[in-house]
């Protein structure tokens, strides 16, 4: 082996370490996430009166939570100048309590739990991702990630069908989803990382934690779209 092939050689190693660095720093951010939403919306559902309904009657303040959502994922996605750290760690802090503050809101006033079961879902699927990763020297392949996906799925929804009162359809109808996001954050990840809208020389963990969740949304806009391209030429 020449110079050179030693010098690509590492290049790939270095680049591969890099990437899977970045992952799993994403993975744990992105737990943080969804575990202080699940707090949020667990925590005003069982102590109703007075937590739980202050936040119900001051809806505002979740359209506003919201709103700041919307607004640092377009920032973190569009406007590069937010994109490293330390701007991008005061963006995640700030996105991670508005977050949290929205989404738990969601849980709260969602009387049938299903909200807060999506969460769940969601929660074992991304941690089974970020156990994986942290002890993977390499990505998670495709059959394997949908073993994972399958297998975290499948735990929270027996635990649900074992100690809830929630119907098993309904439990169902919102595991497809859930699985469906939880899948595509895994298989697209190394999309969103290194081929995304903008062409970055190094990425930032945090500003993907927060940008990750429009991408999540574009899997069900493309389904959509696809969908109705099957429909309309069905009946064309």
């Amino acid at each position: 082996m020449d110079d050179t092939e030693l010098s690509l050689n590492q290049s790939h190693y270095l680049e591969r370490e890099n990437n899977l660095k970045y992952i799993r720093i994403l993975y744990i951010l992105v737990l943080l996430e969804i575990a202080a939403a699940i707090a949020w919306g667990a925590a005003g559902r069982y102590w109703a009166d007075p937590f739980g309904n202050g936040i119900k009657t001051h809806w505002w303040v979740a359209l506003i939570a919201g709103i700041v959502c919307v607004a640092l994922i377009l920032a973190a996605t569009f406007v590069r100048k937010v994109q490293k750290s330390p701007i991008s760690i005061a963006i995640y802090a700030v996105f991670l309590i508005f977050f949290m503050y929205a989404v738990g809101y969601l849980a709260i006033v969602d009387s049938s739990g299903l909200v807060l079961y999506a969460l769940w879902v969601l929660f074992a699927i991304i941690l089974a991702f970020a156990l994986y990763s942290h002890f993977a020297d390499y990505y998670l392949r495709s059959i394997e990630s949908i073993v994972a996906v399958v297998l975290a799925a499948l735990a929270v929804l027996f635990a649900y069908i074992m100690f809830s009162d929630i119907a098993t359809w309904k439990l169902v109808l919102v595991t497809v989803p859930a699985v469906i996001l939880g899948y595509y954050i895994n298989t697209s990840l190394r999309t969103i990382v290194r081929n995304s809208l903008f062409d970055h020389d190094e990425e930032d963990p945090f500003n993907g934690a927060v940008r990750i969740w429009l991408e999540g949304c574009f899997v069900f806009c493309r389904m959509g779209e696809l969908t109705g391209k099957q429909f309309a030429h069905r009946y064309s």
